[in-house]
């Protein structure tokens, strides 16, 4: 029986065994309602029948498995120019007209990959091997060895070649850049080294290459350059140097390389000396400003954890635990007001540790309108049961138990509006947060409420009788980008929750 997670990563994940385990007292919901009712698993596989009925690659000379991840539904086919963005996205973040972004489809594999599962049917699977196949042998730069996908970048299914809505500034005549940046971690890293090894150690190193502008000291952008060698210094966000930790940590315990350990020791080190600076064990959002975003400290805190458990005992692991619990001692020693305000969103890095008041909503997260660069109560919320996860019974896991659960309480007299545009991605975050906090507790009423929020994600974006959601309420097209994704997964979840199946699908963290 396959955990759909990452190996070591699905200490989050919603498994029968844990959820009974809880509802030992009666708490699941009425099964007559479950067996009459499947209103969510029908939305959810009708979602993955279409995407593999009508997004599959017939383009180019080069047809494959990839799924497009922008499409007309009015005509279930690509545009053959973009359409206007979604409410809150920049134009620069989203795929060619025929572009398959992986990274942004991570939740969408996943679920042909549970839908197998649940069905017995051996066609969803067979297609996700496929396309990923064919992703890890034709997307890697030959010039660098990166993947091309993230948060600026694609593969153009019509081009056979990388696809990007990026250019650059005037002075170089609007040219057309490749950037690379992961925008999820890589959750499906132990299917990918089953498919092809050599690309994923390929990309590991090319990581430490092409991304890291200083070996010495470890520092880095979030940006590079997918198709030529051009690193960036000084935008070294903890979310990201989070991801390149547990890569470079899953290529080692791959290939026993030494080099993987060097590259660990070098960037968890830095971000060690930046805890230790801000004398309150933050770290900064990057080298150039003097504040902290909690959601990146967090990401960052719960892939370092991920990545020791991949090490052999020794220096190497301790290295990142510790790093991983100064980041607790910061993150939990903030004034968050879950139940009222948020959680603290920004705090200044300078010692003081005060509200980043420059930044929207005081500096506290926000319940619901996710847009660019703005993070929700209900995605930190989802990270702090992560982390508890991994801390178990210690008092810093209860600490991040108590705040994810009062983050699941909060939106029980707190729906979503529709006149705000609401990403699908927000309502599946907060359908997975109450499953988890039904997990954790037993208690039925988060299972209700999840029902509730994949109502409204229904009826927001499943409209017309179309099987393909809405980018948000307002917009005619699909597109991966506001990530209906998790929503569909976190909806088959509930199916499996409510049949009492014998299936484990994996945690849903990864949208950060």
């Amino acid at each position: 029986m396959a955990i759909l997670g990452r190996g070591d990563w699905s200490v989050n994940s919603l498994c029968m065994p844990c959820i009974l385990a809880a509802a030992v007292s009666g708490c699941l919901a009425d099964q007559s309602r479950a067996d009459d009712d499947d209103r969510f698993y029908q939305h959810a596989k009708g979602y993955a029948d279409a995407m593999l009925l009508h997004a599959q690659d017939t383009y180019g000379d080069q047809q494959s498995s990839l799924m497009l991840s922008m499409i007309d539904r009015s005509r279930l086919a690509p545009f053959s120019s973009m359409p206007r963005e979604p409410h809150g996205i920049r134009n620069s973040d989203r795929v060619s007209p025929h572009g398959a972004n992986v990274n942004l489809d991570f939740n969408l594999y996943r679920l042909l990959y549970a839908l197998s599962e649940v069905t017995g049917e051996p066609r969803y699977r067979e297609n996700a091997d496929k396309a990923l196949r064919v992703f890890l042998e034709v997307t890697p730069s030959p010039t660098t060895g990166l993947f091309a996908w993230g948060e600026h970048l694609c593969w153009d299914l019509k081009s056979d070649s990388p696809g990007t809505n990026c250019r650059s500034d005037p002075s170089k005549g609007h040219e057309i850049i490749y950037i690379h940046e992961p925008k999820r971690p890589t959750v499906l890293s132990d299917k990918f080294y089953e498919f092809n090894e050599k690309a994923m150690v390929g990309y590991a190193h090319a990581l430490w290459e092409h991304q890291i502008g200083d070996h010495s000291t470890g520092n880095f952008s979030r940006h590079a350059y997918y198709d030529h060698h051009e690193p960036g210094l000084n935008f070294d966000f903890p979310k990201e140097g989070g991801y390149f930790l547990h890569d470079w940590a899953r290529a080692h315990q791959r290939t026993r390389d030494e080099r993987f350990l060097n590259y660990i020791n070098i960037l968890a080190d830095r971000y060690l000396e930046k805890s230790r600076k801000t004398g309150d064990s933050l770290v900064a959002f990057d080298s150039q400003r003097e504040y902290a975003d909690t959601s990146a400290s967090l990401s960052l805190a719960i892939d370092a954890t991920h990545a020791a458990n991949l090490l052999p005992e020794g220096p190497d692991r301790d290295k990142l635990l510790r790093l991983a619990a100064a980041l607790d001692k910061g993150l939990l020693g903030l004034p968050h007001d879950v139940s009222d305000k948020g959680f603290v969103m920004y705090v200044t890095t300078d010692g003081n540790r005060e509200l980043y008041s420059h930044k929207e909503n005081g500096g506290y997260s926000y319940l619901w309108s996710m847009k660019y660069g703005r993070k929700t109560t209900g995605m930190l919320g989802t990270l702090c049961f992560s982390r508890a996860a991994q801390l178990g019974d210690s008092r810093e896991g209860k600490a991040y138990r108590e705040l994810a659960i009062h983050a699941a309480d909060k939106y029980f007299n707190e729906a979503p509006d529709r006149s705000e545009r609401p990403w699908p991605l927000e309502l599946g975050i907060v359908t997975n947060l109450e499953l988890l906090a039904y997990r954790e507790t037993g208690d039925s009423k988060y299972l209700e409420r999840a029902k509730d929020i994949a109502d409204h994600g229904i009826d927001f974006f499943w409209t017309e009788g179309n099987p393909l959601p809405k980018a948000d309420p307002e917009a005619a097209h699909y597109e991966n980008i506001t990530r209906a994704d998790t929503l569909a997964y976190a909806m088959l979840a509930i199916h499996v929750i409510e049949n009492r199946l014998p299936a484990e699908l994996g945690d849903l963290d990864i949208d950060r």
